[in-house]
C-alpha cells in the first residue's frame, strides 16, 4: 500500500484548534470532486474536508457520536449521538440515544431521546423523504421471555436479550418526536429447540424469520474479537466511549459520568444479540436495507406496511408484512447449506435498480484475513416485487479486496460509498483511513486523520493518535447540500 508521505496539510480548522488533523495521498486516475465528511468517534465536531486536506466546514456538537452522520438538502447535519443515560444497553459499541439536526451554522435546531431502561438508539439513522427519520435500536427481552420464545438453555444470560426494533420517528418542533411506524425483530422468530413453544419449526423452512437461536452454532464464535482487538476498539471509543466532551479540568458533566462505561463482553452469549449496524432506504420501491452483523447477513424489509402488519406476515406492498424478504451473505444463519459470503460487515446501502454495496470487514473469514467491498443484487421484477425463490449465495457483481498491493484489514466500524464518477470511496474506520478506489482498482486518493497536537480529551491518546471512524461520505459540490459553502 503506497506510505503516507506525499503531502500533508494540516490546517486549523477555522476559528477553534481541531480535533483532528489529515494527511491527503494522491496516486494514478481520478478522484471524484467533493467534500469529505468524518465525525471521529471520540471527538465532538463533524467536519468536511475538501480534496486536499483543508477543512472547509465543521460543526461543533456537546455529545460524542453515536455512530453515524448525514449532510442533508438543506445543508444541515443529521447525527446520532451518545445520550448516556441508560445504565441496561453498553459494552457492545455503537451506543446513541439520541437523533440530532444542526443547521449549517452550527445551531441544534432538533433533537430526539430514546435512551432509557427498555429502549436505546444506537449505529445508524437515515432520513425518509417525508421528513421523518427511520432509526436502529435495541430493546430489552427478560430472560424469562427469552425462555419462553424457544431460546435454549446454552443461550441464556441473566439479562435477557437486545433485539433490535426500527423506529421510524416524527420531528415534532425543534425538541422530541413521534414513532410513528416501528418493526421489530423479536415478531418473526423460528425456533426449533422446543416443541409446544412459540413459533416452532424449522429455520430452513422459514427464510423469512430469524432463528432464536442462530448465535450458539459454531460458526457464530468465529467472528468474536479477540483481546487485542477488543482493546483496540476500546482506545478507538467504538466501546467505553464519554458520552459528553470534558471540561477544561478533564472532568464530564453529570449526563456522561452516569452513562454505563461500556467493556467488550467475555461471557459466552452476548445481549447484543443481532448488532445492525446500518440501516438505508429505497424510496423507489419503498424497502428498507439492513446490516445484521451478527448473522453475517444483509436483510430487505417492507416498509410500506402498517405497524400492526410489519409485526405479521401479510400486508403491505410486497404481501409479507414484516417478515424478511430477502437475505443474503451467510446461508448458516437460517441453517441452510451454502458458502458464507459476508464476515462481520457494515454498512450496506443501496446503489439503484436493486443493487446493493457493503463494506464486508472479514472478521473470522477463515482465508485470507482481509476485508473486502461488495456489489450484489437483490432480485427486484418488474412490478418491484422482491423475489420469493430462497436467496442463494450468488457471486457478486463486483468485488474489491485490493489485492496483493492494496490489500486492507478493518475488524470493525467502516464502510463503502459509490461515487457519482463511478469511484468507490471506502473507509477504514479501525485506522482513521479513507481512499478512493477506480473500478479498474487504481487508488487515486487517499486520507488519514489522526489526532490533533494537544487535542482535548481522549481522542489524542487513541492509537498514537489514530482516529476511530464509523464511516466518511463524499459529497459533490454540487449537491443542495452544500450551497452554503459555495456562498462563503
Amino acid at each position: 500500500m503506497v506510505p503516507l508521505v506525499a503531502f500533508a496539510l494540516q490546517v486549523p480548522l477555522l476559528v477553534a484548534p481541531p480535533d483532528v488533523e489529515v494527511e491527503v495521498v494522491v496516486g494514478p486516475g481520478h478522484p471524484a470532486a467533493g467534500v469529505t465528511l468524518i465525525a471521529p468517534l471520540l471527538g465532538t465536531e463533524t467536519v468536511l474536508f475538501d480534496l486536499a486536506g483543508r477543512p472547509v466546514h465543521r460543526w461543533q456538537h456537546t455529545h460524542t457520536p453515536g455512530l453515524a452522520c448525514r449532510l442533508l438538502e438543506d445543508g444541515s447535519l443529521l447525527r446520532c449521538a451518545r445520550g448516556g443515560r441508560s445504565h441496561v444497553f453498553g459494552g457492545s459499541g455503537g451506543e446513541g440515544g439520541r437523533l440530532e439536526r444542526w443547521d449549517w451554522s452550527g445551531e441544534l435546531v432538533w433533537l430526539f431521546e430514546l435512551d432509557d431502561e427498555q429502549r436505546l438508539l444506537h449505529h445508524d439513522a437515515v432520513p425518509l423523504p417525508n421528513g421523518n427519520v427511520l432509526a436502529i435500536a435495541w430493546e430489552r427481552r427478560t430472560e424469562e421471555e427469552v425462555f419462553e420464545a424457544g431460546r435454549r438453555a446454552a443461550g441464556l444470560h441473566a439479562e435477557g436479550l437486545w433485539p433490535d426494533v426500527l423506529c421510524e420517528v416524527r420531528p415534532n418542533a425543534a425538541r422530541g418526536g413521534e414513532v410513528v411506524w416501528e418493526w421489530r425483530a423479536w415478531d418473526h422468530l423460528v425456533q426449533d429447540a422446543r416443541p409446544g413453544r412459540p413459533a416452532f419449526g424449522a429455520p430452513a423452512d422459514a427464510l423469512g424469520a430469524i432463528d432464536v437461536n442462530f448465535d450458539l452454532h459454531p460458526w457464530a464464535r468465529a467472528a468474536e474479537p479477540s483481546g487485542a482487538d477488543a482493546v483496540s476498539l476500546a482506545g478507538l471509543g467504538y466501546v467505553g466511549a464519554p458520552a459528553t466532551a470534558p471540561g477544561p479540568d478533564g472532568s464530564r458533566g453529570p449526563e456522561g459520568s452516569h452513562g454505563r462505561e461500556g467493556t467488550p463482553r467475555t461471557g459466552p452469549v452476548s445481549r447484543d444479540w443481532l448488532h445492525t449496524n446500518s440501516v438505508d432506504y429505497d424510496p423507489v420501491h419503498d424497502l428498507i436495507l439492513l446490516s445484521v452483523r451478527a448473522t453475517g447477513e444483509i436483510w430487505v424489509l417492507d416498509h410500506s406496511t402498517t405497524t400492526a402488519e410489519a409485526r405479521g406476515v401479510s400486508g403491505g406492498r410486497q404481501g409479507r408484512g414484516g417478515a424478511i424478504l430477502w437475505r443474503w451473505g451467510n446461508p448458516l444463519a437460517s441453517s441452510r447449506g451454502g458458502e458464507r459470503q459476508l464476515f462481520g460487515q457494515h454498512d450496506a446501502r443501496w446503489l439503484g435498480n436493486g443493487r446493493v454495496l457493503v463494506f464486508d470487514n472479514g472478521l473470522g473469514r477463515p482465508h485470507p484475513t482481509r476485508s473486502r467491498v461488495l456489489e450484489v443484487q437483490v432480485p427486484i421484477d418488474a412490478d418491484g416485487l422482491v423475489s420469493r425463490a430462497p436467496s442463494a449465495p450468488d457471486a457478486p457483481l463486483w468485488v474489491f479486496d485490493g489485492g496483493e498491493t492494496e490489500g486492507f484489514y478493518a475488524s470493525h466500524l467502516s464502510g463503502a460509498q459509490r461515487l457519482s464518477n463511478g469511484n468507490t470511496l471506502i473507509t477504514r474506520g479501525t485506522d482513521g483511513i479513507v481512499f478512493e478506489v477506480t473500478p479498474e482498482g487504481q487508488v487515486p486518493w487517499r486520507m488519514r486523520a489522526t489526532a490533533a497536537r494537544g487535542a482535548a480529551g481522549a481522542q489524542g491518546r487513541a492509537l498514537n493518535g489514530a482516529v476511530g471512524l464509523f464511516r466518511a461520505l463524499r459529497y459533490p459540490l454540487d449537491c443542495p447540500g452544500l450551497a452554503r459553502l459555495a456562498a462563503e
